[in-house]
């Protein structure tokens, strides 16, 4: 019921407006699209979800990104996604999460790291199905199994928190896994320093920003194959891509850089380095670059 209502709102603003932004994946946004067409606004969409199909995606979710990806839109997509040749309206813009300042201070945890004890795995986050916990936990799982020494904090709560300590335990993990909960940024940093590796086992994913949080501390990813993810990580360069659900995939690779820390703490240094790219300040001036370029905007 409140559809027509903000249509009929939205229209009455489109007056003295000259550029309509819409984002997505939301309803309210697809409407306030299809007005901004109707008007003959001048137009852009940021799409701030997975761009590519993923299993489970919902119906009004794939609506839009062909929607936008049509003629019938007709302006520029910003969206996180790799950039693609193909589609010359689809403007590759990844979120940012990092200023200079917070980058900077990042340096002092990106040095080559004191590789003694159990690799220290980190994953941080909302706990929630689309996350993946429960693979990172198998991994873990078999990772012990193979009498390897891990370590893994999970910093982060949500709807999932519960079946994850659950499943913890059931893997007889309690040694080895730390459910730490919400903390602050400058808790969260510290789990960054320490860390050795960070992992994300996401099902799907606009784009993760502790990844590239975790990158500014110089700590080299295990993520999986989906979305932005290969453009960011550029395997193995910065890390190493795994599928989806696939927790022997994710522990082999977890394994991999477990017995190799000099290929670890290069791919660390070329993380940072990579998470250099995609700093506030650097994509305000992208942002006010696409603008004039695509429509024609003076900003």
């Amino acid at each position: 019921m409140q559809t027509p209502r903000f249509a009929g709102r939205g229209w009455r603003l489109l007056g003295p407006n000259s550029v309509v932004m819409a984002r997505g994946p939301d309803s309210f946004g697809l409407v306030g699209a299809v007005l901004g067409v109707l008007a003959g606004k001048k137009r852009f969409a940021k799409y701030a979800g997975q761009w590519s199909a993923f299993p489970g995606e919902r119906l009004p979710a794939r609506l839009q990104r062909w929607f936008y990806a049509s003629s019938l839109w007709g302006g520029p997509v910003f969206a996180n996604a790799a950039p693609d040749p193909r589609r010359p309206r689809l403007v590759s813009i990844l979120n940012a999460s990092l200023s200079r300042q917070d980058w900077q201070q990042a340096e002092q945890g990106s040095h080559a790291r004191e590789h003694t004890g159990p690799l220290r795995l980190l994953f941080a986050g909302r706990i929630t199905p689309a996350k993946g916990i429960d693979t990172l936990l198998r991994a873990v799982a078999l990772c012990v199994q193979a009498q390897h020494a891990v370590q893994l904090d999970v910093v982060g709560d949500g709807s999932e928190r519960p079946a994850a300590e659950k499943l913890a335990k059931a893997l007889d993990l309690g040694a080895c896994v730390t459910f730490h909960g919400w903390v602050g940024r400058a808790a969260l940093f510290e789990h960054y320093r320490q860390a050795d590796t960070f992992l994300s086992g996401s099902r799907h994913q606009g784009l993760d920003k502790v990844v590239l949080e975790a990158m500014s501390f110089g700590l080299p990813i295990v993520a999986t194959d989906i979305s932005v993810m290969p453009f960011l990580v550029q395997p193995p360069r910065c890390g190493l891509l795994v599928p989806p659900d696939d927790p022997p995939a994710m522990a082999q690779a977890i394994q991999t850089l477990l017995v190799a820390p000099q290929q670890r703490t290069q791919m660390g240094q070329n993380a940072r380095a990579r998470s250099a790219d995609f700093l506030f300040e650097d994509l305000e001036v992208r942002f006010r670059q696409m603008l004039r370029e695509h429509l024609r905007l003076a900003v």
